[in-house]
């Protein structure tokens, strides 16, 4: 399988998200010492601290998806590991965050880690978390809106995929929600896109009939223009 993925995104946004976080304890810092100098300025040592932890926490989150292992990009590869060339995969290069290439066609993988069932009951999808202390059960909620949110990255890779091909791409991306959390159980009965967990990603995608999509050179002449080598 070729992989390509965007190694300056990804240094840059583990460096952003290091930067924030030494800002936002920088802040706290700063909140904590006009606490001892200005000991009557009540508003301004809570807004410096207050804004200190929603930086330090921002950037300790995104310090954690980018400069983390296993990353993102890192759980779908090992995910699809044993596929040969006629699979390949872009990682944050074509508008969507993941861009898989497949005799099946093309999709916008779009990732989650949530842990717990979920299902797409009543036109909706619905997340049930693990169990809570004491083994109490937790009710279902709404997963807020995944269908919009792969749409979009379903549009993005349209447009990136017409920009690098010079006219209107041959194939229609399809959208692909995978699951990465080793907890979670999937169950996408009619769905208006397929679901699934990453342990079941490669399974899937070699079951599948074949159909229009990109070929070998189209492929590299993407890396070409994206200027990327496949990844070791």
């Amino acid at each position: 399988m070729r992989r390509y993925i965007d190694n300056r995104k990804v240094k840059r946004m583990a460096a952003l998200g290091t930067a924030g976080l030494v800002v936002g304890v920088l802040s706290m810092l700063v909140g904590l010492g006009i606490s001892f100098i200005e000991r009557e300025n009540a508003p301004l040592v809570l807004s410096t601290s207050f804004m200190g932890v929603i930086i330090a926490q921002l950037g300790l989150t995104q310090r954690s998806r980018w400069g983390g292992h296993p990353r993102t990009d890192e759980t779908l590869d090992d995910s699809l590991k044993g596929l040969d060339d006629r699979y390949a995969i872009f990682h944050y290069l074509l508008g969507a965050s993941h861009t898989l290439v497949c005799p099946a066609g093309v999709f916008a993988v779009c990732t989650t880690s949530l842990e717990g069932e979920i299902a797409y009951k009543g036109g909706q999808w619905m997340h049930t978390p693990p169990a809570g202390r004491r083994n109490r059960p937790s009710k279902p909620r709404s997963l807020g809106q995944p269908d919009r949110e792969t749409s979009a990255e379903v549009e993005r890779l349209k447009k990136a995929l017409a920009k690098h091909l010079g006219g209107a791409p041959t194939v229609n991306p399809q959208p692909l929600l995978v699951f990465l959390h080793q907890n979670a159980r999937v169950e996408d009965v009619d769905a208006p896109y397929r679901a699934l967990h990453a342990k079941k990603l490669k399974a899937y995608l070699r079951g599948l009939p074949k159909a229009a999509t990109l070929p070998h050179d189209q492929v590299e002449g993407l890396a070409r223009a994206l200027r990327v080598e496949p990844a070791d």
